[in-house]
């Protein structure tokens, strides 16, 4: 039997509020920071729907920030 193809994304049903308690953040804060990953393309989430995270590119994302913070830390 074939491998199933690797798909990028993963759907979460999980509120803000859930992400709030697990991230140690408040709702609000979690509301910014989904809309900014939604504008980016980094996740897809409405009302009632489950929360999608394009894997791929959030891990990308990740990255290139996680070296931007690293070298500008370097530089101080």
């Amino acid at each position: 039997k074939p491998a199933a193809p690797r798909t990028s994304r993963v759907s979460l049903q999980v509120s803000h509020s859930d992400l709030a308690r697990m991230a140690a953040m408040s709702r609000p804060h979690v509301t910014v920071t989904l809309g900014y990953f939604r504008q980016h393309g980094l996740i897809q989430y409405g009302r009632g729907l489950p929360l999608a995270v394009n894997r791929d590119a959030l891990g990308a994302y990740m990255s290139t920030r996680i070296k931007s913070m690293a070298s500008r830390k370097s530089t101080r």
